[in-house]
């Protein structure tokens, strides 16, 4: 039987609770009661305005978790009548103003813009129509990390051609490059975003066992094995001046719910190395699980960074053609960062889920659907008992992982962002 959504409300809230009965995330938290809430955190921050005349200003940074252009995404996109024009806008209509609405926009673009000439192609070696830029920028999304598993998918000319692609929609990036002054002018990248100058950084632990060709190896990918070469990186970016730094981390087994032990004590340190988290980096976006992973809230001594430091270790997918389990859905993050005089700190985040739909006859459309419980998506929009089912499992994951007031992350309330002006 189909009904249009409110996204089913009460069936997500009763998913959620069972969840949140059957099991917490406590062993995720850091030290809990050393923490404050938002609020707290932020009348603290207003009074210190209020009695020194400190200049306050707020941002909000939106991510989203892996682009995928699986064959199905690609075909849900294909304009009627036509054999090779692509329009992927209608797939991100419903959350594009969640998007917009954000300062700025980061995701991790995980195929190649090698060449409308070329054939496109999907799993294993991607290749995507150029108009998946264009969708991109409509949609909001000011920035894509390029360095994971998938940059070698077309080998040099994937690399280049996708940064070409990218220049020409207007995105920025992160992760390759085409030429050492490239990266040596760019990496990090810094954005300055009302004031407030935010260092994005990129890496991949892996390259689907590519290597860049030889002339081009020094500079094309950012590749690690140990993390020595991203604290590097932040150490570089606070010297050009950097009120905070984001590591966008391609990382992880895929399709664990959980992280593994390598990246715990990368991103949060052992007995025998400090950890990112503690070495300059501020905040760390995970990629590449194509499933969620929990999200880890650290106070720091502000020494190397802001105070509130965070590790979201998978955002899952944002749009991709896969159906499984985990996988249909994700998670859009927003960070809240604050300036107050001199001083930048992550006061806190929020947290919405995305379901990728696919309806309608053959062929078949796509849609990503945003997840909050009782979001009127409006009229038109609905949805069968299946994806109401998958839609309750993709809300009790996210419930389970990341609805932590203690750690400052809770969901995101839609009266926060100005929807009708982004």
């Amino acid at each position: 039987m189909r009904s249009v959504v409110k996204l089913g409300a009460l069936a997500l809230a009763a998913v959620a609770a069972w969840a949140l009965l059957a099991w917490g995330l406590a062993a995720c938290t850091e030290s809990p009661g050393t923490e404050t809430t938002r609020a707290s955190a932020q009348d603290s921050a207003s009074a210190t305005t209020t009695t020194t005349t400190e200049p306050v200003v707020d941002i909000t940074i939106a991510a989203v978790g892996d682009i995928m252009c699986h064959k199905e995404v690609r075909e849900a996109a294909l304009v009627p009548g036509t054999k090779d024009e692509y329009d992927f806008r209608p797939i991100f209509s419903l959350i594009a103003p969640y998007l917009r609405a954000a300062d700025y926009t980061v995701g991790n673009l995980e195929t190649r813009l090698a060449g409308d000439n070329l054939a496109f192609t999907s799993y294993p070696r991607f290749n995507s129509p150029g108009a998946l830029a264009d969708a991109l920028t409509w949609s909001g999304v000011d920035l894509v990390s390029t360095a994971n598993n998938h940059t070698l998918d077309k080998r040099w000319w994937g690399v280049e051609n996708t940064l070409n692609r990218l220049d020409e929609a207007g995105i920025a990036h992160v992760g390759t490059h085409r030429s050492q002054a490239e990266k040596d002018a760019g990496s990090p990248l810094l954005v300055d975003i009302k004031g407030i100058k935010v260092a994005f950084i990129n890496y991949t632990d892996y390259l689907n066992e590519f290597t860049p060709p030889r002339e081009h190896k020094a500079y094309a990918v950012n590749f690690y094995r140990k993390p020595d070469k991203i604290a590097e990186e932040a150490a570089l970016a606070r010297q050009k001046g950097a009120d905070l730094v984001i590591a966008m981390l391609h990382w992880g087994r895929e399709y664990r719910t959980w992280p593994d032990d390598t990246e715990v004590e990368f991103a949060q340190g052992s007995e025998d190395y400090p950890g990112l988290l503690a070495s300059g980096v501020d905040v760390i976006l995970g990629g590449h699980p194509h499933v969620c992973q929990p999200i880890v809230h650290v106070v720091r001594d502000g020494e190397v960074g802001v105070k509130n430091a965070y590790v979201i270790y998978s955002l899952g997918n944002f749009v991709s053609g896969m159906e499984g389990r985990h996988t249909q859905g994700g998670v859009i993050v927003y960070l809240h960062i604050r300036m107050t005089g001199s001083e930048v700190d992550v006061t806190g985040i929020d947290y919405m889920g995305v379901y990728v739909q696919n309806y309608g006859p053959y062929p078949r459309k796509m849609r990503i659907l945003p997840l909050l419980p009782g979001l009127d998506l409006g009229e038109g929009v609905w949805v069968d008992a299946r994806d109401q089912q998958r839609i309750g499992w993709v809300w009790a994951d996210l419930s389970e992982m990341y609805d932590h007031p203690e750690q400052n992350v809770v969901p995101l309330d839609p009266a926060e962002l100005d929807l009708a002006g982004g």
